[in-house]
């Protein structure tokens, strides 16, 4: 049966397109051609062929749709078979976009007897960045057809992840606090590694150098339970470099997981700020000729080593996060308020997130940048007792101009009654608040019952009970001479102990032992509202001998209730409360005569207060 629909075809070129029917693969077929010179036809010359069936289009095995992989992708498929037996090459084309018009890489193998061909593309691949691919097999004569394209995004094996004191984005370094910068490695292959190595450093970048006043390189935690061997050494020389080289061995444990992106290694530094406005780069380590030092080997069908890639170096311009007024301890860009008090508290007390900026941070600002209790008490003076505001980030605060007095005096003493621990303070000057640590049982978090119209701010990790003991609204103070600071049940020691003055300054107090003196109230008490009358807000204070349901309400002169300010279950101790003058909807109410009444397990009391506007 003729094939080619027009006929007999007629052409002065020596090759020509077929343009016929659809030939099917595997079939054979006839051709016959004869010449015409013009005037007359030569014979007929005729041969057969056989049309090529193409290849099956093989199959992604990984990555899958979507996933992560590295900037130096290792990508699967499964192998494809010829019908006529020939001789098969993979292809994989990768593009920048998903209408597959931006080519960046592409790459061939030859056929392996392996069931799935794994193939490392290397383009200019860019890191965070999203990527489509497909593939095809080619038996010399013609392609497969293609896969569906599918997408990945491209990560750097061994990457920047965060600066903590600093900013990624801005490519800055705060000087004169400890920097953290934390790489992530990502395992991007497809396949699990089970050996790493490699270096980074911190290097300047013109010849007047930076001060390094500080830095150590360390393992993020997590890491070790990858690699039953690992080894970390540093190498530092001060003012040029510093290198931190690794290493780790999957001997039996887990692998680094496929796809698995974790915290890595941490560089904690800290730069002076005499360097000011100049420029260091972190970077890997290379050797003249030969590259960066990384290599990762792998288990599974792909066991080549690789040289993982680094989106490196990294760039910080160093700088002071500290402008303006002192006290921006949350990072958003107003003056001291209640944000921030609420972030110091955090910070020293509950396990909070160290501030952004620690200049910030040093309301009262000591010359030695430290943070403790005094600025604590700075910034709650302040904010509610209309105190000098924090010094400029440029100078030391006025009551730094004098360091306080060598014959200021404190101690914290500790008591022991039973199975009960009292701490106490003494000191010959006005102590404005007092940060503790104890160390004790570890058995879950103690109950701390704090001195009469002072707060206790706590925190309970590893053991450690970190407190604080001051009136956050800055109306009492601990005080002079002897004085109860709190009680816990159980046996703690204190093994950390700072004072604030009534100028904030720092005073460290020694550690002995004192006498038992819980300071509770001896029966149900309810003390007269300070100030009364009062405008716009007064404080009422009770003590309970024991622990009780408490019940603090408001009345106004016709009986009717205004507010409650406590309802529920209290411990002993002696307690203080604010009524800023508002009703239960936060209204204000009107000037005159109101009651407020305290109820608890077989006691009651009432007592009368006014305001004034």
């Amino acid at each position: 049966a003729e094939k080619w629909a027009p006929g007999q075809f007629v052409t002065a070129d020596t090759s020509v397109t077929y343009a016929g029917g659809m030939l099917e693969g595997g079939g054979v077929y006839y051709l016959r051609i004869r010449v015409y010179n013009g005037s007359t036809w030569g014979d007929w010359r005729s041969g057969a062929f056989v049309k090529n069936a193409p290849p099956t289009t093989p199959q992604i095995v990984a990555p899958g749709e979507g996933v992560t992989v590295g900037l130096s992708p290792i990508l699967g498929i499964t192998h494809s078979s010829d019908p006529d037996g020939s001789y098969l090459s993979h292809w994989i084309e990768v593009y920048a976009d998903v209408s597959l018009t931006q080519l960046v890489a592409a790459t061939g193998k030859m056929e392996t007897s392996a069931d799935t061909i794994w193939t490392q593309v290397t383009g200019d691949f860019e890191h965070n960045t999203e990527y489509w691919w497909q593939a095809a097999a080619y038996d010399g004569y013609e392609y497969s057809e293609w896969t569906s394209p599918q997408s990945f995004t491209a990560l750097s094996d061994i990457y920047l992840d965060d600066v903590v004191g600093g900013s990624v984005v801005d490519g800055s370094i705060h000087c004169g606090q400890t920097v953290d910068v934390i790489f992530r490695a990502h395992n991007g292959y497809g396949v699990e590694v089970e050996s790493i190595g490699g270096g980074l450093r911190v290097l300047r970048t013109d010849s007047a150098g930076v001060d390094l006043v500080d830095a150590q390189w360390e393992p993020n935690v997590g890491w070790e339970s990858i690699f039953d061997i690992l080894t970390f050494s540093e190498m530092y020389n001060a003012g040029s470099v510093d290198t931190a080289i690794f290493g780790g061995l999957c001997a039996y444990g887990d692998k680094f997981q496929v796809a698995d992106s974790r915290k890595a290694w941490r560089l904690s530094l800290q730069v002076d700020c005499s360097d000011e406005g100049r420029t260091i780069c972190i970077d890997s380590v290379t050797t003249s000729g030969v590259g960066p030092l990384w290599l990762w080997s792998f288990s599974g069908p792909y066991n080549d080593p690789v040289s993982p890639t680094w989106d490196g170096p990294y760039c910080f311009t160093i700088e002071q996060c500290c402008l303006g007024m002192r006290g921006d301890v949350n990072d958003d860009g107003s003056d001291a308020d209640i944000g921030d008090l609420t972030y110091l508290v955090d910070y020293y007390f509950h396990g909070g997130e160290q501030p952004y900026c620690l200049q910030e941070a040093n309301i009262n600002g000591d010359p030695d940048e430290q943070l403790d209790i005094s600025d604590l008490t700075y910034l709650v003076d302040y904010m509610f007792s209309e105190s000098d505001p924090p010094c400029d980030c440029g100078t030391h605060a006025p009551v730094y101009v004098s360091k306080p007095s060598s014959d200021q005096a404190a101690a914290i003493l500790t008591a022991y009654d039973s199975d009960t621990t009292f701490i106490s303070c003494e000191a010959n000057f006005v102590v404005r608040g007092v940060q503790l640590k104890l160390g004790g049982p570890s058995n879950g978090v103690p109950i701390l019952t704090a001195a009469d119209g002072l707060d206790m701010p706590f925190g309970f990790k590893d053991n450690i009970v970190s407190v604080g003991v001051l009136d956050l609204d800055g109306s009492a103070v601990v005080g002079s001479g002897q004085r109860s600071l709190l009680k816990i049940p159980g046996r703690y020691e204190v093994v950390e102990a700072l004072t604030a003055d009534d100028r904030h300054r720092t005073v460290v107090p020694t550690l002995g032992t004192g006498a038992v003196s819980d300071n509770l109230p001896e029966e149900f008490e309810l003390s007269q509202n300070y100030p009364n009358p009062f405008n716009p807000a007064t404080k009422i204070s009770f003590g309970l001998p024991v622990g009780s349901d408490v019940k603090l309400e408001v009345f106004n002169i016709l009986g009717q209730k205004v507010i409650t300010l406590k309802n529920g279950h209290m411990p002993a101790g002696r307690y203080s409360v604010i009524w800023n003058g508002t009703s239960k909807q936060g209204k204000s109410v009107s000037s005159g005569v109101y009651f407020y009444r305290l109820e608890t397990d077989g006691f009651t009391e009432s007592k009368k207060m006014m305001l004034l506007k």
